[in-house]
């Protein structure tokens, strides 16, 4: 799969599972959210995605 130019994953499927408990989802949902995303990217070989970049990304979507 190619997530974007020199971003290639070997993977067929890109797997995460996690148990959160409701208040840490509450109180974190946004950071949560940006390690599942760091995870993604580190699949596709991008490990040096930094949080501002995911955070703008959050805030866009966001505000919609």
């Amino acid at each position: 799969m190619v997530f974007a130019e020199g971003h290639i994953s070997h993977e067929d499927t890109i797997h995460q599972e996690r148990e959160v408990q409701v208040v840490e989802l509450r109180a974190s949902r946004l950071d949560l959210a940006r390690e599942m995303v760091k995870h993604v990217f580190h699949v596709f070989n991008w490990p040096d995605v930094v949080d501002t970049m995911i955070e703008g990304w959050q805030q866009k979507l966001i505000k919609r």
